[in-house]
């Protein structure tokens, strides 16, 4: 048979079996390429055992065209060639559609003086129906290469561009090229001509022959949509759009700002749209319908409602005073007890027992605050730290305080509850922390360990940190009604204080001392000037420091010497923080140095 490729003699050469032939069928007519596709050989299992020469390089070029079945998954088979699978589970419909050519190129060198090509269709490879082949060529690669040329043309020039893969000035014979028509904006492709026809896009051209193909765009119609907006409910707020139109161009990018009517707000978007985010950017690619939701807004005034329990327990005063407030507004309200009473907590709408109570309007309210009777207004108001060897008092307590051992005069130690009047039914101690302590005394002195005829029983306290109630009561053994109470936090350390050397007069006059301390700053703020730190960085030896004020100013300078290494001390300020306020304080040694920010409150 006589092809532009050349011509094609019957096939031979069978091994092992040959497979049966069908030839024309009506719909390969159509097919570009002619008469070598209007006959197949086909079969389960058929192959060729080509006579050539050993150790040479053959290109084997299969010819493939689908002219029976009509759609994909109907013809799969396999092709091995040199005993090599070259093509598994291969399906012509899928790669190109029906009654459309296409070729599979193989190059191969034989190592014996057959070339051997094998078609399978078995069910146990995957295989369906079965395997075939239009025509086929076997050619030494060394024999002269065919080359052919590849024109393509965009009509007009300004509607697109054609790419092709691979790109190059020439093409060998059977190459396959990639087309590619890309329309400019505005314009749509709408065919091939020349030597292709059809809307393929990408289209794959065998290279058989000189050719030239000219893709065809034509001028997109205008598309234009419109943008519906709906507001919900409808009196709740309007809907702005820029730019404002009948309809858009695809693509118009519109912005819609939703507007709550007084006594509503925006709650979202919803239709073709959804989120909150506004104003709102929609992009027109489709007619749009767009709904903008609006909530009624809940009263912006609540009422605050307070009530004294019990009515002649004591008053309740409130700033600012008024009766509705704005949302957000902080209320402060003071519970003022009467005399023979005491305030004992609020109730209702906020708990604690903080006075002045800052209370933030978010809703109404309603709070209570609740008072409770005394007798003759007993209350502890203080405690005396007591020297349990000589029964005299070393010094009052306050809240925060730190007992050094290692500084007290004695470890040997007691507290003592003063009560007012000073003389009361009994005195209940709770202590907790690093030792627990219930404690109730009947009779003066009131003292947390207890005495023997004002001998006062004697407790070296364990390190760690506590806290001391005492409560008096009208009643003995904690009988009675019960007054009111103090409690004080303290901590215990045992820190043996720094021997000093080549004091300077700077320091004498700031009474600075250092030593070992906890691992952390505390207190800070301090409600006296006394600190406990822990260092990052060991220091030993002449160590000077600096105190500044927040305005910069100093406070306090010198030098104390260290003589062991140590990243703990206690610093004592109390007689240079006579302000409240923030400082500054600058350590710096021969390895070491440090900056520390303290509060003195």
């Amino acid at each position: 048979m006589v092809h532009a490729l050349g011509t094609f003699a019957a096939d031979n050469f069978f091994a092992p079996a040959a497979g049966t032939t069908t030839s024309t069928f009506s719909t390969s007519a159509a097919i570009a390429g002619g008469a070598i596709y209007q006959t197949e050989r086909s079969g389960k299992n058929f192959g060729y055992s080509f006579p050539v020469s050993s150790g040479k390089q053959y290109r084997v070029v299969l010819h493939l065209a689908e002219i029976y079945f009509t759609q994909a998954n109907k013809r799969v088979f396999d092709v091995k060639l040199e005993g090599t699978r070259v093509l598994d589970n291969y399906d012509i419909f899928a790669k190109v559609g029906a009654n459309t050519a296409t070729t599979e190129t193989f190059t191969v060198t034989v190592a014996d003086d057959a070339l051997n090509l094998d078609f399978s269709s078995l069910t146990a490879d995957g295989g369906l129906n079965n395997a075939k082949i239009a025509a086929l060529e076997v050619y030494a690669v060394d024999a002269p290469a065919t080359t052919y040329t590849l024109t393509t043309t965009a009509s007009p020039a300004a509607g697109g561009t054609v790419g092709r893969s691979p790109n190059a000035g020439s093409y060998a014979s059977g190459t396959v090229v990639s087309l590619t028509a890309t329309p400019a904006a505005g314009y749509v492709f709408s065919g091939w001509s020349g030597d292709a026809t059809g809307t393929v896009n990408p289209l794959s051209v065998t290279m058989s022959a000189n050719k030239s193909i000219t893709a065809t765009f034509t001028v997109a119609p205008p598309v234009s949509y419109t943008l519906t907006t709906t507001t919900s409910p409808t009196g709740g707020g309007t809907i702005s759009r820029t730019p404002n139109a009948a309809s858009y161009a695809s693509g118009t990018v519109v912005s819609l700002t939703a507007t709550p009517e007084a006594g509503y707000t925006f709650s979202g978007w919803s239709g073709d749209a959804s989120g909150s985010t506004n104003p709102l950017s929609v992009t027109m690619s489709a007619n749009k319908n767009i709904t903008a939701t609006f909530t009624q807004t809940p009263p912006t005034t609540y009422t605050l409602t307070t009530t004294a329990s019990p009515t002649a327990g004591g008053t309740i005063g409130r700033v600012p005073n008024a009766g509705s407030y704005a949302s957000g507004t902080v209320v402060s309200l003071t519970a003022t007890p009467a005399a023979g009473y005491v305030f004992s907590g609020w109730s209702g709408d906020a708990t604690g027992t903080t006075n002045p109570l800052s209370v933030t309007m978010s809703a109404n309210k309603s709070i209570t605050a609740t008072f409770t009777a005394t007798s003759g207004g007993q209350q502890v108001v203080s405690f005396i730290l007591i020297n349990a060897v000589t029964d005299q008092p070393i010094r009052e307590l306050v809240a925060g305080e730190v007992l050094n051992l290692a500084t007290l005069p004695t470890t040997s130690l007691n507290i003592l509850a003063v009560t007012s009047p000073s003389t009361v039914g009994s005195v209940r101690f709770v202590l907790s922390g690093a030792q627990a302590r219930t404690q109730t005394e009947t009779g003066q002195p009131y003292a947390l360990f207890g005495d023997t005829n004002g001998n006062y029983a004697s407790w070296t306290p364990p390190v760690g940190s506590y806290s001391l109630t005492a409560t008096p009561y009208t009643g003995s053994n904690a009988g009675g009604t019960a007054g009111t109470p103090l409690t004080l936090p303290f901590s215990v350390v045992n820190q043996s204080a720094l021997r000093t050397a080549s004091v300077s007069s700077a320091q004498k006059d700031s009474g600075l001392s250092f030593s070992s301390t906890l691992n952390k700053v505390y207190p800070n703020p301090s409600p006296d000037g006394r600190f406990n730190v822990e260092l990052s960085e060991p220091f030993q030896g002449d160590v000077s420091y600096t105190l500044v004020s927040s305005t910069g100013a100093k406070v306090s300078s010198g030098t104390i010497y260290i003589p062991t290494a140590t990243t703990v001390l206690t610093l004592d300020f109390s007689n240079q923080m006579n302000t409240v306020g923030e400082y500054q304080l600058h350590l710096r040694g021969a390895k070491s140095q440090a900056k520390l920010k303290l509060m003195r409150k």
